[in-house]
């Protein structure tokens, strides 16, 4: 017995949802107008699959259709009672102008659609046996039909005129087949009234585009994804399976809302999936001396009580700034909103030196910090205008000008001042390296409101590689101090 290798295949799910995600990154593009997407409408029954809102109270109700056999979108699908599962069914067009009705009266207007990878129909058909009407070819019977609808002001009006009083004969005799069809399709419409009926039929569309298969419809997603992100094609991978796994949320019955919006798309896209590069985030070494812990409690005051401003935690090799900046990180309600260590420091638990190098570069250290800013603006990405792809933005320049807008950002968003740490930045002036990260780092005139960048490293004097306004007035130094007897016993 032969395989049948198609059973199970979600070929039709996953062509319907990617139509749908077509329609969600529209909401990306401010030119579309849409401000909301659902992947099946459960209010809804024969057009459901994907719901566009616009923001000019205009919805689209896309209903898809997706084969794998080379089979077409006919009249009798669309417009006949049918047989399935061995009980007869009602006409498709019934269900959509069910559904029409219901939510007509919510929105000025209401387009409901059929999306298909399937061919338009070009043949008629006649039933067998002499039983029932013939059924016109789809595609020649629309076009007239909407001909006839763009001047119809009564749904009487539409009469196929012109063909059934034509000097050819065939045209004639296909004009009686149109009208019977067209008084078979106001049959199939019982709930609706004359009126309504001539209005769902001029917003009734048939999007057939069999070149639009499963295939090609993927692409199409991840051009458009790549356009809106400004990425090139191997970077928009990642962020088309960060679009997949949204259907997981969006598509299952647990899903919160059913629309989705800008918000949410920008979410799955863009928060807290960037990889940092290097390890940023380190636990306190204990024990942690009190003196210490009061000594904190002071900075922390002072950082708080300033608008904007450069601190610098300066103290010898060994003297335990590296604990004090885990130690502020890691309290329950930490001031800290990025940390960035340009090298991994001694850990008690391991007793040899780290094999990392560092980390130096401007380019890595001001996209590590953009990172973590940006997956601060949770449900405020489209406000505040955060960039989903840190990769797009090329220039170290204008990484760090976003990086300055989103802190100043923050702190109106929160009322908190944002605080930047830069660990180690005396392993940065000893590394040798060009260019490093020390002559990007923005002095305190210019730094936004709401902005404090907290330094550590050793002191000034050991490193003439530091940037000269680190040794001026207006950078607010604090020695780490020694230990007390109490620390020590």
């Amino acid at each position: 017995m032969g395989k049948n290798l198609l059973a199970g295949i979600g070929d039709a799910y996953w062509y319907e949802w990617y139509v749908g995600l077509e329609k969600v990154l529209d909401l990306l593009n401010p030119d579309t107008d849409v401000v909301g997407v659902t992947l099946q409408a459960s209010q809804q029954q024969g057009l459901d699959d994907v719901v566009v809102r616009y923001n000019d109270k205009k919805l689209e109700c896309i209903q898809v259709k997706h084969t794998r056999k080379d089979s077409t979108l006919s009249y009798s699908f669309l417009f006949c009672e049918h047989t399935e599962n061995g009980k007869k069914a009602p006409a498709c067009i019934k269900e959509y102008s069910d559904d029409w009705k219901m939510i007509k009266d919510k929105y000025e207007q209401c387009i409901p659609i059929i999306y298909t990878n399937r061919k338009i129909g070009d043949r008629s058909y006649t039933p067998p046996n002499g039983k029932g009407y013939k059924r016109p070819p789809l595609m020649k019977f629309w076009m007239t039909l909407k001909e006839e609808l763009e001047t119809a002001e009564s749904i009487s009006d539409i009469q196929f005129s012109a063909m059934i009083h034509h000097t050819l004969p065939s045209v004639r005799e296909m004009g009686k087949v149109y009208k019977q069809a067209f008084g078979n399709i106001l049959q199939q419409m019982p709930s609706l009234s004359d009126e309504e009926k001539l209005v769902f039929l001029k917003e009734f569309q048939i999007y057939s585009d069999e070149t639009k298969d499963f295939d090609n419809i993927k692409k199409f997603v991840n051009e458009k994804l790549a356009n809106f992100l400004n990425v090139d094609e191997r970077q928009c991978t990642k962020y088309h399976n960060r679009l997949l796994r949204g259907l997981t949320e969006w598509t299952v019955s647990t899903r919160s809302e059913e629309e989705i919006t800008k918000e949410q798309v920008l979410s799955v896209l863009g928060l807290k999936k960037d990889e940092l590069i290097g390890e940023h985030n380190f636990a306190t070494e204990e024990p942690f001396f009190q003196s210490r812990v009061r000594w904190i409690k002071i900075l922390k005051d002072e950082i708080l009580s300033v608008n904007k401003g450069v601190f610098f935690i300066s103290g010898e090799p060994g003297a335990g700034k590296t604990n004090i900046i885990n130690y502020l990180a890691n309290e329950d309600d930490s001031i800290i909103t990025t940390r960035f260590h340009s090298f991994k420091p001694i850990q008690i638990e391991y007793d040899v030196m780290p094999a990392d190098e560092g980390i130096y570069s401007a380019e890595d250290f001001w996209k590590n910090t953009l990172i973590q800013i940006k997956d601060k603006f949770e449900g405020c990405m489209e406000k505040y205008n955060v960039p989903v792809a840190v990769e797009a933005i090329k220039s170290v320049d204008k990484k760090i000008k976003e990086v300055l807008r989103l802190a100043n950002c923050l702190y109106k968003e929160t009322g908190k001042i944002t605080v930047i740490v830069v660990d180690g930045i005396d392993h940065a002036a000893r590394s040798g390296k060009k260019n490093t990260f020390l002559k990007t780092l923005p002095s305190p005139n210019r730094l936004p409101d709401g902005v404090v960048f907290l330094l550590a490293g050793q002191p000034y004097s050991n490193n003439p590689e530091y940037p000269l306004w680190l040794d001026g007035n207006d950078v607010i130094t604090k020695a780490v101090p020694t230990l007390e007897s109490e620390d020590i016993k």
